[in-house]
């Protein structure tokens, strides 16, 4: 790290600190007093450093930046509906400073996930939350600098809830409790006898000016709308997608949330075969549809692409409403429910849905919220899907200092995890503390002491766990000598008028290389070349209104200044 020593002001910083050190001492310096402030610097530099560590190492953060928030909650959220949160950077530093965000779940983003702070600049960061189904998320976002010094781990948690609270007594249920709480939102429908079923299905439901399309081919046929009488049995059939010989009774048997006109040549293809993909041995085919054998070789009926998604939503639906009735659903489930994800609800279907509502009073969840399909582990088997843990760890840590650190750990997964011990290659650090166990959704902190700068900058810490070995390198930074260097010309900088409007006067006491503008995100929106010390500058007409900086370099000396730009 730098220190320089002027010969006027004796000057120290170090930026692996929290926020920028600076020792002033008025004096004046002759040749003789240039050894005695070296020596002076020499004497106190050991206490002034474990005297900032012990102001500034409190947090678990090390990065020279501040932050607003420790903590995010987003509240109680809608799902798909975006919520905002901004925090506050403020890099304490006396050099810019880029930071990156990562991640661990796609319902949070950012506005910007790379991005520069510039010197005693505060960067508004607008974290944008919106989630896709009804739980309870937590996570954590890992903030780190192009140095690689320790990260700063900013948790998160947002509950989310169906439009209009609908299916309320699903939130944040998974797998036996989902299928459950379903199971009793679905049951005891109004049911009709298999007549009246058949006559809403052609004469209303499915029929669209007079025509009912087979799902299974795409073909139309002609059949008045509200017609009192079904049609011909040898053209239009009742697809029962759920096969009758799978299941017994008559509420099943008049379930619309499982019935569709097809042709009587389609119904007889597909029979009682289970849904699959056809990979060869093509013995029926038509609009789409197929009949076949899989991969496993099994014969299989494989829906043309516009139907698969229903096939999907109204399979699952009965295997919930009915309990699985014969298990007809458990070779199945995995390709369901990859087109249940592949194949959204339509218009089309969504209509369908409806109508079979305002006739059975009772929904098909899966229609309403395809994801509860992806929150059941199995609907074949009453189990739960497996605990998983995933520690998030820095895996390395560079400027490690004399002195307390904290270093955070996030367990990001279900499952908790056992830390048996925490070990370290070097004599010169002691783990002071570590936790024993990390439970889902916590933030953590080991605790190590460094006590003296070693030959040896290179340390390991190794985190022996029930979920394996995790290692996490640190470095130390390099102790240099004192450099001592001679003070230049005094440089200063106006500018007026301030706020500006269309034309700003800079006032040097040198003839600046360049003046580089930066927005309060960091990014540089125009550079002006330097002309003199004292020269005119024209705010571009694009440049909206707001507090600007810049950037003003001379002979690889750098001065900032704030300027505001109004634009009346």
């Amino acid at each position: 790290m730098v220190r320089t020593l002027k010969i006027e002001n004796i000057f120290v910083w170090r930026t692996s600190f929290n926020t920028t050190e600076q020792i002033r001492r008025k004096s004046i310096v002759t040749e003789k007093n240039i050894l005695v402030a070296k020596n002076f610097l020499s004497e106190i530099r050991m206490s002034f450093i474990i005297a900032l560590f012990i102001i500034f190492c409190s947090s678990i953060s090390a990065l020279p930046v501040q932050f607003s928030e420790e903590y995010l909650n987003f509240g109680s959220v809608e799902i798909d509906y975006p919520h905002s949160i901004s925090v506050q950077i403020e890099n304490l530093s006396v050099n810019p400073q880029l930071i990156t965000i990562k991640r661990f779940i796609s319902a949070i983003s950012f506005s910007d996930s790379i991005f520069t702070i510039q010197p005693e600049q505060i960067f508004n960061l607008e974290l944008i939350f919106q989630g896709k189904t009804n739980i309870l998320y937590q996570s954590v976002l890992v903030i780190n600098n192009a140095t690689q010094e320790l990260p700063y781990y900013l948790p998160f948690e947002a509950s989310c809830y169906l439009p209009n609270h609908e299916f309320s007594t699903t939130d944040n249920l998974y797998d036996t409790e989902l299928k459950m709480a379903l199971n009793n939102l679905v049951i005891n429908h109004t049911p009709l006898d298999y007549l009246s079923a058949r006559l809403k299905m052609y004469s209303i439901i499915d029929n669209h000016n007079n025509y009912v399309e087979c799902v299974y081919t795409g073909y139309q046929y002609y059949h008045p709308y509200n017609s009192p009488s079904v049609p011909d049995a040898n053209v239009l059939n009742t697809e029962h997608t759920w096969p009758q010989s799978y299941f017994s009774g008559e509420t099943p048997k008049t379930d619309l949330h499982h019935l569709y006109p097809t042709s009587n040549s389609s119904n007889n293809a597909r029979g009682n075969y289970p849904f699959g993909e056809v990979v060869s041995g093509v013995t029926w085919e038509n609009g789409g549809s197929k009949r076949g054998r899989n991969a496993s070789n099994e014969i299989v009926f494989e829906p043309r692409n516009e139907h698969k998604g229903s096939v999907a939503r109204a399979m699952l639906y009965f295997a919930i409403r009915y309990n699985n009735p014969q298990g007809f659903i458990n070779n199945q489930e995995l390709i369901l429910k990859n087109w249940n994800q592949k194949y959204a609800v339509s218009s089309k279907e969504s209509e369908r849905h409806e109508a079979i509502y305002l006739i059975q009073q009772k929904k098909n969840p899966f229609i309403v919220h395809p994801l509860f399909a992806e929150r059941i582990y199995s609907f074949s088997l009453n189990q739960n899907s497996p605990l998983q843990a995933e520690l998030i760890y820095p895996d390395m840590i560079k400027s490690l200092t004399i002195g307390e650190t904290s270093i955070p750990l996030y367990n990001n997964g279900s499952k908790p995890i056992i830390i048996n011990s925490v070990s370290t290659n070097h004599p010169s650090i002691e783990v002071a503390e570590y936790p024993s166990i990390l439970v889902s959704k916590t933030l953590e902190k080991i605790t190590i002491h460094l006590f003296q700068n070693t030959n040896a900058n290179n340390y390991l810490l190794i985190l022996n766990t029930s979920e394996g070995e995790f290692r996490i390198n640190l470095l130390q930074e390099a102790v240099e000598e004192i450099e001592i260097v001679k003070i230049p010309e005094q440089l200063t900088v106006q500018l007026y008028p301030n706020p500006v409007y269309k034309q700003v006067v800079m006032k040097a006491t040198f003839i600046p290389q360049k003046i580089d503008f930066f927005n309060t995100k960091g990014q540089k929106v125009f550079t002006q070349k330097g002309k003199d010390k004292i020269q005119e500058i024209m705010m571009p007409d694009c440049l909206a209104a707001g507090i600007y900086y810049l950037r003003i370099e001379n002979n690889r000396q750098v001065i900032w200044k704030k300027l505001v730009h109004i634009k009346s």
